[in-house]
């Protein structure tokens, strides 16, 4: 692959391709003198190849909720940055001055921050404290519970995850992938081949373990369950799944008979709870766009898509990205059965399994 120049005047779409997590662009406000920084999001050590705006490619090593100084050669030098919840924090303080028709560089002046500080905080590249959100609120004029809300947010932005910890089943992928998963209001997952993540049951994922090769016993029920782990997410109250679902991955080749006997009637009791939806998309519906890649939308106050590849994943955060995903959601809301109309069918692809 050649470097492309600085200079390129031709506009690229910014592509993080994430072996071990993404590296966000800098938007308005970044000012000469201000050395542009990658971003890595959480946690642990993470490897992003980043395709820039300007068209120039880098390669960038990274760490646990880390930005990076530049170098010459495009090697990063690990400083810890703001991870997922304070990202999130951010987007909602720039949407409060949005929505309230303020120019940054007015609400930079009448602070008294550079401008430079103000854009780095809303886009989640600099770390910021408790005292400069509430400063923040108080420009803006936030009361009740929205500002104790956000005060909230703002005490608890540093603390760390489970995820974070040590644990040997989550690849560093995975981790990324919880950490947003953690702080999304919903999760929409297309899968036109397999059963979601979210979804499978562990015999499933043991199989699909198995069958990718490569993994000792033991590795693999670290997997599984750092997968059960991931799971938790939907026993929240406050987080609503979907998950579309072609009608192929009823019929998942490899997979033993009871062991699909199994998932096919986790997906039924799932599809009980009252902030999951389980929709099955007919194969010859499937919106051509949706047969590339399976992928998943977290809506938030920052939406995030993650793309799945074989053994990584690519996460994309412009909204120029994620509005083409939007409409793969549309499409596939549009061709797939309703809920019941699902239900029956993964019923009879149940019985046959009997």
């Amino acid at each position: 692959m050649s470097i492309g120049s600085p200079r390129a005047a031709h506009r690229t779409v910014r592509l993080v391709v994430v072996e071990r997590g993404p590296v966000p662009h800098a938007r308005e406000g970044d000012r000469e003198g201000d050395r542009p920084r990658s971003h890595a999001l959480p946690p642990a050590p993470l490897r992003a190849t980043i395709a820039t705006r300007s068209a120039s490619v880098a390669t960038t090593i990274c760490c646990s909720n880390a930005t990076s100084r530049e170098h010459p050669i495009g090697v990063g030098m690990p400083r810890k940055g703001p991870g997922t919840k304070a990202r999130n924090l951010a987007a909602e303080l720039r949407k409060l001055r949005e929505s309230r028709g303020l120019r940054l560089s007015d609400v930079a002046e009448d602070i008294g921050w550079d401008k430079s500080k103000l854009s780095r905080t809303e886009n989640g590249l600099r770390n910021f404290t408790l005292e400069e959100v509430v400063q923040l609120l108080g420009y803006y004029k936030v009361k009740g519970d929205q500002y104790a809300r956000l005060v909230a947010a703002a005490r608890s932005m540093n603390e760390p995850g489970w995820w974070e910890f040590d644990l040997q089943g989550l690849s560093e992928d995975s981790r990324t992938l919880v950490a947003y998963e953690s702080s999304a209001d919903e999760i929409i997952s297309w899968s036109p081949f397999l059963i979601p993540g979210l979804l499978q049951t562990p015999d499933y994922t043991g199989e699909l373990l198995r069958a990718h090769g490569g993994l000792t016993f033991e590795q693999r029920q670290e997997r599984v369950a750092g997968r059960l782990r991931r799971q938790q997410v939907l026993n929240r109250k406050d987080v609503r799944f979907v998950g579309f679902i072609a009608e192929l991955s009823l019929r998942t080749p490899g997979i033993e008979r009871p062991v699909m006997r199994r998932q096919l009637a986790h997906l039924l009791e799932m599809q009980r709870r009252p902030n999951v939806s389980v929709r099955v998309v007919p194969w010859d519906a499937t919106p051509h766009r949706a047969l590339l890649t399976p992928f998943i939308f977290l809506r938030s106050t920052l939406d995030v898509v993650h793309v799945e590849l074989i053994s990584s994943g690519v996460f994309l955060d412009d909204e120029d990205d994620t509005r083409v995903y939007e409409k793969t959601i549309t499409e596939l809301d549009a061709t797939s059965l309703s809920e019941a109309e699902s239900v029956r069918v993964i019923e009879a692809q149940e019985g046959e399994r009997t």
